[in-house]
């Protein structure tokens, strides 16, 4: 699983208060709290927020006709939130608590949406495992170090398939990494007097001694990967661990550290797999689709609950949060708390929204590998068909995604793609592509805003917290296509889209730093429309062909 959380930031610094919501009334943007940040505007504050206070005030003399289903395809949902109980989607065709499936639809009191993560003694699956993994483990026996100008034609496919898993899979990586250990530390004698040269009066060397020691232009690819083992071992103790004789003369430990933190991946995964079975399902058959329970809280709520709220926490309380938009809030609980969501549980998820009326669907999630890809694609193409959108986070990997394969994605076939899907890039109040964000002028469709945004979560200390992520963008998309259906009921999804995306706040021109490198870069080249959500001016465009429609 690419989890898509990236930070969380207590609010007050942690010291356990609410920060009011009157405090982003500013137009200084240095002192914008990031309190309701993302619904502001460049116009009127000096961000780069989605507009969405300014769409209301646009509409303000305008009714909704009514209020959207939004499906939150995620990790679950406290519905007893105090900014969501009373926005939470009620399936008109069951009476809760019953134990009877009124509606006949194989769920039985599916009264807010499903846990397809559910046991059905009414627990949940909270471990899971990456596909990945799974497939590294089925082959690396046969494979693994093996003699490849032996290999049978047959064979040599299934190796490619092997090095592609490879690529994906934390085990492998675990794996491989032991055999670095090993040559790295019989290395690390040629290091070790290295630096005693250099400084013969010190007896511990930190990362500030030990950095210099590959010179530009060094081409031995042994010593290369032996520093590069060392140097990740120092910044990922935050510069805690010294060279010392002490550390040399116990140089060994580092192998057994790195076999330990391979077993514990193995483990992991097997645990995983265990608590997988609990389900009762077959997960190799995706008709085999009436499993799990109508419990959408987990410990892996935190995140859906924080989408969620983004998207439509209520508006009319006086209290928390006000999302983006009115809505019903369908849950559909696909993500464990460690591991994939499985391409099976999200290929559901997506009809099981679609049967029950969501209009728009969002997806803050996404993995490098998928296993049954066909499965995500079919339920994709259903939601195209029955004219529904699919909002989906670009991903936190700091990477090129036309360079890049990312799973779910628009791709129907090698040259045919969805037309109901919108990839989201996060940006930060100055317009800025956070620097975790995945990207792509071709894989990308738009930015919004995805730093410091402040919404609700399921914390037994706190209800509302600020994060960073794509997960937090795409649910500000789908807030804005939500809002925009609440007045313009009639238009259909590829109309909204076109509303959504051609009416972007253009970055165009804007030398910005590229996500992962740093690396100066035109916001152009960052994604499709070359620029940022912006909900006053989509909901003008949706005005526009609303009224072409009826003349």
């Amino acid at each position: 699983m690419n989890r898509v959380l990236l930070k969380m930031l207590f609010v007050g610094a942690c010291a356990g208060f609410t920060i009011p919501v009157s405090a982003q009334k500013t137009t200084d943007t240095k002192n914008v709290s990031f309190v309701g940040w993302h619904l502001l505007s460049y116009e009127k504050e000096g961000v780069y927020a989605a507009g969405v206070n300014q769409a209301y005030e646009y509409l303000k003399d305008r009714k909704p006709a009514k209020k959207t289903i939004v499906g939150i395809v995620d990790g679950g949902v406290d519905i007893t939130h105090e900014d969501l109980k009373d926005v939470l989607w009620q399936n008109p065709g069951e009476i809760p608590g019953n134990g009877i499936d009124d509606d006949k639809n194989g769920y039985v009191d599916d009264v807010h949406g499903w846990n397809f993560l559910g046991t059905p003694d009414g627990k949940q699956m909270e471990l899971g495992f990456t596909m990945a993994d799974q497939e590294y483990l089925k082959l690396c026996e046969k494979y693994e170090g093996i003699d490849t100008t032996k290999l049978s034609a047959k064979e040599r496919g299934e190796y490619a398939y092997f090095k592609d898993v490879c690529k994906y899979s934390p085990i492998c990586r675990a794996y491989r990494e032991i055999a670095i250990a090993e040559a790295a530390v019989k290395y690390a004698e040629v290091f070790n007097r290295e630096l005693k040269e250099k400084f013969p009066k010190k007896k511990k060397f930190e990362i500030k001694e030990f950095g210099p020691l590959l010179e530009e232009g060094e081409t031995d690819p042994v010593r290369i990967s032996a520093y590069n083992f060392f140097l990740k071992r120092f910044q990922r103790r935050k510069n805690r661990l010294e060279w010392s004789e002490q550390f040399y003369n116990n140089r060994n430990s580092v192998v057994e550290e790195t076999k330990a933190e391979y077993n514990k991946l193995k483990n992991d995964y097997y645990e995983g797999v265990r608590i997988r079975s609990t389900l009762g399902d077959n997960p190799e058959k995706i008709n085999d689709r009436f499993y799990g329970n109508n419990n959408l809280l987990a410990e892996s709520a935190m995140h859906g609950v924080h989408v969620g709220g983004i998207v439509g926490a209520n508006r009319h309380n006086n209290i928390g949060i006000e999302g983006v938009a009115d809505v019903e809030l369908m849950f559909l609980r696909v993500g464990p708390g460690a591991g994939d969501e499985h391409d099976k549980e999200v290929a559901l998820c997506i009809r099981y929204a679609v049967d029950n009326g969501a209009r728009v669907i969002n997806m803050s999630f996404g993995k490098p590998f998928s296993l049954h890809n066909k499965w995500m694609i079919d339920a994709m193409k259903y939601a195209e068909k029955k004219g529904v959108l699919l909002v989906h986070s670009a991903g936190n990997d700091g990477i090129n995604l036309d360079e890049r394969d990312f799973y779910p994605n628009r791709y129907v076939s090698k040259n045919k793609t969805l037309r109901n899907w919108i990839a989201v890039g996060a940006n930060d109040m100055n317009g800025n592509p956070a620097p975790f964000s995945n990207y792509g002028k071709k894989e990308v469709d738009l930015f919004a805003p995805g730093v410091n945004v402040y919404s609700t979560i399921y914390d037994k200390r706190f209800k509302y917290r600020a994060m960073d992520g794509t997960s937090m963008a795409a649910p500000v998309v789908t807030g804005v296509i939500a809002l925009i259906w609440n007045y313009f009921p009639e238009l259909t999804a590829e109309e909204v889209k076109e509303a959504v995306l051609g009416s972007v706040t253009s970055r165009k021109g804007a030398i910005v730093p590229c996500p992962g490198s740093g690396e100066k870069i035109d916001f152009a080249d960052l994604c499709r429309t070359g620029g940022i959500v912006n909900a006053l001016e989509a909901v003008k465009l949706a005005e526009k062909i609303y009224e072409e429609k009826h003349k």
